[in-house]
């Protein structure tokens, strides 16, 4: 489909919201990851420390990269985003 940068910057969001980043204390903010990436050897990702084997981040910033990198890979391989889109309308 190739997300427009728009979209994909929406979608971030999107996801970020849903899995609790803007709330303070929550594990995706606490690992610095607004997607709550599963660890899968992102780049700057180390394992999580926790049973949810999420991915931490050493920043915000390098979550917030892998997440835009996460959503452009699934994009390019035909990925679909229905659900989210459901959301964002």
């Amino acid at each position: 489909m190739l997300l427009t940068a728009s979209a994909v910057f929406s979608l971030m969001h999107f996801i970020a919201k849903r899995e609790g980043f803007y709330h303070a204390g929550s594990l995706p903010q606490r690992n610095n990851n607004p997607c709550a990436l599963v660890y899968a050897g992102q780049v700057a990702a180390l394992p999580g420390r926790s049973k949810h084997s999420l991915a931490w981040f050493p920043t915000a910033a390098d979550g917030w990269l892998a997440c835009e990198r996460d959503i452009r890979k699934k994009d390019a391989r035909g990925g679909s985003f229905h659900r989210a889109w459901e959301y964002l309308r």
